[in-house]
């Protein structure tokens, strides 16, 4: 993804979480999926293999992360 586009991405999902008043949980559940790719090839593998469609990569995600995440930040990913 290109810088420009992750910057516009990341600044509107800032801003949406500011807005809907979960700026902190947001944040933070973010990072524990920062971390998650930060320390798992796997996990990065998963998410850029062409072969996985986005939906099966979605429903992976969410077996992983079902209740660890809040519905907002599910929905960016």
């Amino acid at each position: 993804m290109s810088v420009v586009i992750a910057k516009r991405y990341a600044n509107s999902i800032f801003n949406l979480a500011k807005e809907k008043e979960v700026l902190g949980k947001t944040y933070n559940e973010v990072n524990v999926l920062k971390a998650l790719f930060k320390e798992s090839d796997k996990a990065q593998e998963l998410l850029i293999n062409p072969v996985i469609s986005f939906s099966k990569k979605k429903e992976i995600f969410n077996k992983i992360f079902g209740d660890l995440l809040s519905s907002f930040t599910s929905t960016f990913f």
